[in-house]
């Protein structure tokens, strides 16, 4: 019985130093962005991917273009719309709304949603790599996110509030 303990103890640790291994090789490993003129519509074009939830709701508010790779900017649109979803799944009146807009000579895409929030001590450490709150998280979306939006010139601001929401604004000169 001790040594199956022993054995099965040490197979979950080799399976979490994999998964730690492989989440750390994806981080560093972003490929080259392959940019184009992109408008706002075709980086929604794929809504049906992003409709994980049908509470999600995609709103133009008004046109406007990036200079974008569509694969990457569609990766970081999943990972903030799934986490929304996780964040309303216990909420039978959660709504997620994704959002183009412009605001003055900024261009501004928005994911929102009413769910549980992010408490102020968690918000401070979101995007540091491998920071996780979730039982199943890698800690990788939101840093990967981040370097992504970064990368493409951009910004990603965050504001939450326990028990009312988190919105996640992706800002572009």
């Amino acid at each position: 019985a001790d040594l199956y303990e022993a054995m099965y103890t040490l197979e979950n640790r080799g399976k979490g130093i994999m998964n730690f291994v492989n989440a750390y090789r994806d981080f560093t490993t972003l490929p080259e962005p392959v940019y184009k003129e992109t408008s706002v519509d075709e980086l929604f074009k794929h809504k049906e991917a992003l409709k994980l939830s049908p509470k999600l709701s995609i709103e133009i508010k008004q046109k406007f273009e990036l200079l974008a790779d569509e694969d990457q900017f569609e990766m970081v649109l999943l990972y903030l719309t799934k986490n929304a979803d996780e964040a309303i799944a216990n909420k039978p009146d959660g709504c997620i709304n994704l959002t183009a807009q412009k605001q003055g000579n900024k261009k501004v895409i928005s994911i929102n949603d009413n769910g549980q929030g992010i408490v102020a001590e968690a918000l401070e450490k979101i995007f540091i790599p491998f920071y996780t709150t979730k039982k199943d998280g890698s800690g990788i979306g939101l840093s990967l996110s981040k370097q992504i939006i970064n990368i493409h010139g951009g910004d990603i601001i965050v504001h939450s509030t326990t028990e009312q929401g988190t919105e996640f604004l992706l800002v572009f000169e």
